[in-house]
């Protein structure tokens, strides 16, 4: 996803007029809705929001006449409170039917509430919407339109339940960034995508009378992880197992078409020997274990000796008899952490020595656990429904609504659409 350098635009507001006292804090979530952590909007220190038709705004609990559709609400960070023109409020809510957010050149459309609290001099933002409306700002950061409908589909009821479980079973936090699901509310999204969202409304993946954690990656590289294998540590989960993603053993993977199956990298002398320590000998690295879909479990970086091109001119190099060896070992999602999760795109790979490091060639895109979303659209390419595909992905699950969703309309389509391919 694109990132944005935030600066706020300094500009003043007015007091309101007429206030009433409503509750201040957000209190429960009612069915249906979610509250997401708008990190990805950073921590400007002021921002302009747009209200929408029959919005109101609510300071510190108070309802403030004045700040209606038509009348920009400038707010800026006053150490930990919110300054809304001459008021200095702990908390400040704009809600409605959608909310403008402006932060210098950038601009995004959010449905329902947007709440705005400060800490150091610096502004935090919520939004609470219906989760159809999340949802359907999720699937357009990370679903291609031009994605087959079974595929969207799939990646809808995935998203939802993945949400559904986090929001009301795990009760944690939402947040709009890929550690939970890219989301940039209601900004430019395809018809397509609402349609797909509308037309699995409500629905689930289930488990053992749990909706499912169902978690997803952009390429899986040929075979699918299970989550132990992908996560260390973490329990087996049943319907989590790994496994080959083709339609029969030796058979091409569905996720072939995807752009980004095949990738290699180079990674410098001298960042290797950062990993490692101080060093002078060209660093090798090796993978000691391997997942049974070919993902590395433990990869060493060694380093020993001392090589002449380092040496002063006209200094003999020493014997290499007893000088130590160093050496790291990472567990896999810990040396894709130490490359960097842009570069290294998975850890299904092979290491190449090469005269200034180390070349990585690998496969796939993600960390490769449940739904494989090239090939969700392989295998909607191939006639599978978008329940074939998540029974393919999520092990003896079943689709079932996990409520009546009641959702506020959402949008068709809005100008500019461009999703960008999955993560």
């Amino acid at each position: 996803m694109p990132r944005y350098k935030l600066v706020a635009c300094c500009l003043l507001a007015s007091a309101a007029g007429a206030m009433t006292r409503v509750r201040q804090d957000p209190g429960p979530l009612e069915p249906g809705r979610v509250r997401v952590q708008l990190t990805s909007l950073g921590s400007p220190s002021r921002v302009r929001l747009l209200p929408s038709e029959g919005s109101e705004t609510i300071a510190d609990g108070t309802k403030l006449d004045g700040y209606g559709p038509g009348r920009p609400i400038e707010l800026s960070a006053d150490g930990d409170r919110v300054r809304l023109g001459d008021r200095s409020v702990e908390r400040a809510v704009v809600s409605g039917t959608l909310q403008e957010v402006l932060i210098e050149r950038l601009r995004r459309l959010y449905p329902g509430s947007v709440a705005v609290t400060a800490r150091a001099g610096r502004l935090q933002f919520q939004n609470e919407c219906s989760l159809e409306e999340y949802v359907t700002g999720v699937l357009a950061r990370e679903c291609p339109a031009s994605f087959h409908t079974e595929a969207q589909k799939a990646l809808a009821i995935a998203a939802r339940s993945y949400s559904y479980r986090k929001a009301y079973l795990s009760k944690q936090p939402l947040c709009d960034t890929v550690h939970c699901q890219a989301y940039e509310g209601l900004t430019r999204i395809p018809a397509v995508i609402a349609d797909s969202v509308r037309e699995t409304s409500g629905l689930c993946a289930w488990y053992d009378g749990q909706p499912i954690d169902a978690v997803y990656s952009a390429d899986c590289g040929g075979y699918r992880e299970a989550n132990e294998d992908a996560w260390p540590g973490t329990r087996p989960i049943a319907y989590l197992r790994g496994g080959p993603d083709a339609p029969s053993p030796g058979a091409t993977p569905f996720c072939d078409r995807g752009p980004k199956g095949l990738w290699n990298i180079r990674v410098p002398r001298s960042r290797l020997l950062t990993l490692v320590g101080k060093a002078l000998a060209v660093p090798t690295v090796e993978i000691l274990d391997i997942t049974p879909g070919g993902a590395a479990r433990r990869v060493r970086i060694t380093s020993a000796g001392l090589a002449p091109m380092d040496l002063a001119p006209g200094v003999a190099p020493p014997a290499e008899v007893g000088m130590p060896s160093l050496f790291k070992l990472f567990r896999g999602d810990e040396w894709r952490r130490a490359i960097g999760a842009s570069q290294l795109k998975s850890l299904k790979f092979q290491v190449k020595l090469v005269p200034d490091g180390v070349e990585i060639q690998g496969r796939g895109n993600g960390h490769g656990v449940g739904l494989c979303q090239f090939g969700a659209e392989g295998m909607a390419r191939a006639g599978v429904s978008c329940e074939g595909i998540l029974k393919h992905y999520f092990n003896g699950i079943e689709l079932a609504p996990a409520f009546s969703p009641g959702a506020a309309p959402v949008p068709a389509a809005s100008p500019g659409a461009d999703p960008s391919p999955p993560p």
